[in-house]
């Protein structure tokens, strides 16, 4: 996975970690809906999911649970994410482009559909708060955050 661009994108991600966070790649074809990425640290664990867009920037709509949607997550992942979330793990779905980065960590929000205004995502769902953009080095805070 690391020449394909989601690999690349995970691997500019993971760059930006300290080495005594321990990462590894989860992808596999026998492990469906397992979250690409497993973190670390001495304090916790986190996982990940990466999904790419060869584009420079974010879709107008994103709306990672529709299935019809390339980037969406599929069946598994959305189920496994969902599951490790209320068991308390710490998960995210992270979506990329080659230049900006969207970043969801309950399932409420991944199955939330997101209208773009300038650089900021407004929800669907009115009670929801609305998502600024990031890029990279957010991303590496977050799991530097939850696993140290």
């Amino acid at each position: 996975m690391a020449n394909t661009p989601e690999g690349k994108f995970t691997t500019a991600i993971n760059k930006r970690l300290p080495p005594e966070i321990h990462h590894e790649s989860c992808t596999s074809a026998f492990r469906g809906g397992t979250p690409d990425q497993y973190y670390e640290g001495d304090e916790g664990t986190c996982r990940i999911e990466y999904k790419f867009i060869r584009a420079l920037k974010l879709p107008a709509c994103i709306e990672l649970g529709n299935l019809k949607k390339k980037y969406a997550l599929s069946e598994k992942q959305n189920d496994w994410l969902t599951r490790a979330f209320y068991n308390g793990v710490n998960v995210a779905v992270v979506l990329g482009t080659k230049t900006e980065v969207f970043m969801l960590a309950t399932p409420v929000h991944w199955n939330t559909s997101w209208i773009r205004s300038n650089d900021v995502y407004i929800p669907d769902n009115k009670g929801l708060q609305q998502f600024t953009i990031v890029d990279r080095d957010f991303v590496a805070r977050w799991i530097i955050e939850n696993v140290t």
